[in-house]
Protein backbone atom coordinates (compact mmCIF):
# COMPACT_ATOMS: atom_id res chain seq x y z
CA UNK A 1 0.00 0.00 0.00
CA UNK A 2 2.74 2.26 0.54
CA UNK A 3 3.37 2.46 -3.25
CA UNK A 4 -0.07 3.91 -4.14
CA UNK A 5 -0.65 7.37 -4.51
CA UNK A 6 -3.32 7.82 -2.66
CA UNK A 7 -3.67 4.89 -0.30
CA UNK A 8 -6.88 4.75 1.71
CA UNK A 9 -6.82 4.52 5.51
CA UNK A 10 -5.57 1.13 6.73
CA UNK A 11 -5.78 0.05 10.27
CA UNK A 12 -4.49 -3.06 11.42
CA UNK A 13 -6.38 -4.51 14.11
CA UNK A 14 -4.71 -7.54 15.79
CA UNK A 15 -4.81 -9.58 18.74
CA UNK A 16 -1.75 -12.11 17.91
CA UNK A 17 1.42 -12.39 18.16
CA UNK A 18 2.28 -10.95 21.06
CA UNK A 19 5.84 -10.19 20.34
CA UNK A 20 6.58 -6.62 20.73
CA UNK A 21 8.86 -6.56 18.18
CA UNK A 22 6.14 -7.28 16.00
CA UNK A 23 3.95 -4.64 17.10
CA UNK A 24 7.22 -1.97 16.95
CA UNK A 25 7.47 -3.20 13.46
CA UNK A 26 4.02 -1.47 12.53
CA UNK A 27 4.49 1.57 14.63
CA UNK A 28 7.54 2.46 12.74
CA UNK A 29 5.95 1.66 9.11
CA UNK A 30 2.84 3.95 10.52
CA UNK A 31 5.08 6.61 11.44
CA UNK A 32 6.10 6.83 8.12
CA UNK A 33 2.88 6.23 6.27
CA UNK A 34 0.44 8.63 7.32
CA UNK A 35 -1.96 6.20 5.92
CA UNK A 36 -1.47 3.41 7.89
CA UNK A 37 -2.25 2.91 11.99
CA UNK A 38 -2.07 -0.06 14.34
CA UNK A 39 -3.87 -1.19 17.63
CA UNK A 40 -2.92 -4.21 19.20
CA UNK A 41 -5.69 -5.44 21.34
CA UNK A 42 -4.34 -6.42 24.82
CA UNK A 43 -6.96 -8.94 26.30
CA UNK A 44 -7.60 -11.16 23.05
CA UNK A 45 -5.83 -14.45 22.92
CA UNK A 46 -6.87 -15.97 19.75
CA UNK A 47 -6.51 -14.45 16.06
CA UNK A 48 -10.34 -14.13 16.75
CA UNK A 49 -10.06 -10.79 18.47
CA UNK A 50 -13.72 -9.58 16.90
CA UNK A 51 -15.44 -12.42 18.66
CA UNK A 52 -13.50 -12.03 22.05
CA UNK A 53 -12.81 -8.05 21.98
CA UNK A 54 -16.02 -6.69 20.15
CA UNK A 55 -16.13 -3.37 22.08
CA UNK A 56 -12.42 -2.93 21.03
CA UNK A 57 -12.97 -3.99 17.52
CA UNK A 58 -15.48 -1.49 17.39
CA UNK A 59 -14.08 1.45 18.97
CA UNK A 60 -10.89 0.89 16.52
CA UNK A 61 -12.68 0.60 13.54
CA UNK A 62 -14.82 3.63 15.04
CA UNK A 63 -11.98 5.90 15.69
CA UNK A 64 -10.05 5.38 12.27
CA UNK A 65 -13.61 6.44 10.60
CA UNK A 66 -13.58 9.21 12.76
CA UNK A 67 -10.20 9.67 11.44
CA UNK A 68 -10.61 9.33 7.65
CA UNK A 69 -14.22 11.35 7.23
CA UNK A 70 -12.95 14.59 8.66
Amino acid sequence: MAGMSAPPPCRHIYSLDRCDDYLRRRQAFAAEQPFFSVVRLGEARTHLDILERPDAVLWAVEDILSIALK
